[in-house]
């Protein structure tokens, strides 16, 4: 305020020792001021501008990247991080959008978040790596995407999401791992979303598998889904591998204990009946279906003619098994 003064005090006097001439003898201005050379008056710069002070005639614009928001500056502010001025003689700087960031002060533009990485507000110094579980392929991106079923993503700021491999799966969108098929089920293709059940005649005991494997020879899978294969009963026996039922025609052995025994009625429509060359001690009867499940089982002992009742079982073809303590015979029968 001084110095204002005692400038203005250099005009006055100045202007009564000059009053013939016209010329302007101002030749300094302080900071924040200039010099108005038509009416020979020192003015404060409006916002927008400043002055450094000395023989400034006209106020001098902000540069783009910087502005002054009110009078009598003697310089401009940078804009800060996160924000932009493009244009010069501004009073204030602009917010960089969504999808971009500034880190630097005084600057004209804002970038472009590079792909892997977004921002989702205004003014961002930084932006943000893609979270676990998304990625973002694009850049100036406000927001990231969640991996879909069947990939999964388990770094941060990823371009893209990766496909679960064979043997696993997933069903959640947005995750970070895969999960491994159960047993008794396989993903064969990479990007599964679910598994698939083995199917009958074939089985699997281990989990993360792609493929399920054939039952062996002399073993049966009837259910999908089978995580081990099932033993063919005594008798019984398969033809080839993979196979979901136990091949009775081809188990049936011909000895000649077998051939001592008299089945009959065959077909039946109830009690199937055996008779044998002699009593024996101790006799066991069973009945399996064409899959080699056992339906039922009998005791006898001390009989020469024993029976089954398969009234209350559904038509079709069944193994009936009879065995002593040293030989066994088995029989296809018909139920009607």
């Amino acid at each position: 305020m001084k110095l204002l003064l005692r400038f203005n005090l250099v005009i006055l006097l100045l202007s009564l020792s000059n009053s013939i001439s016209a010329q302007c003898v101002l030749i300094y201005a302080p900071p924040g001021y200039y010099i108005d050379s038509t009416v020979c008056k020192l003015l404060i710069t409006p916002p927008g501008t400043y002055s450094p002070g000395g023989d400034i005639y006209e106020p001098i614009n902000c540069s783009p990247g910087s502005y002054s928001d009110s009078s009598g500056a003697s310089e401009c502010i940078h804009c800060s991080a996160g924000t932009f001025q493009r244009n010069s003689g501004s009073t204030t700087c602009n917010d960089c959008p969504a999808g971009t960031y500034q880190g630097n002060e005084g600057s004209t533009d804002c970038i472009d978040c590079e792909a892997g990485t977004y921002s989702s507000t205004t003014g961002s110094i930084q932006c943000l790596r893609c979270p676990i579980g998304s990625c973002q392929s694009e850049s100036g991106s406000t927001r990231c995407i969640w991996c879909s079923t069947g990939q999964y993503q388990d770094y941060m700021g990823q371009t893209q999401c990766k496909k679960c491999p064979m043997g696993t799966f997933q069903d959640l969108m947005g995750q970070m791992r895969c999960k491994a098929c159960e047993p008794g089920t396989y993903a064969q293709y990479t990007g599964s979303f679910n598994c698939n059940r083995c199917e009958a005649g074939k089985y699997q005991p281990l989990a993360g598998q792609y493929k399920c494997e054939y039952c062996p020879e002399g073993t049966y899978s009837s259910l999908t889904g089978s995580t081990e294969c099932t033993d063919c009963p005594e008798g019984t026996s398969t033809s080839s591998t993979g196979a979901r039922s136990c091949d009775i025609t081809l188990s049936i052995a011909e000895n000649i204990f077998e051939n001592s025994i008299n089945c009959f009625p065959n077909p039946s429509c109830g009690a199937v009946y055996f008779e044998l060359e002699k009593n024996f001690p101790s006799i066991i009867l069973s009945v399996f279906d064409i899959a080699g499940r056992k339906v039922s089982s009998e005791s006898f002992s001390n009989l020469k003619i024993i029976s089954t009742d398969l009234s209350l079982i559904a038509s079709g073809t069944y193994l009936i098994k009879i065995t002593t303590d040293n030989n066994w015979a088995s029989f296809t029968v018909i139920k009607k």
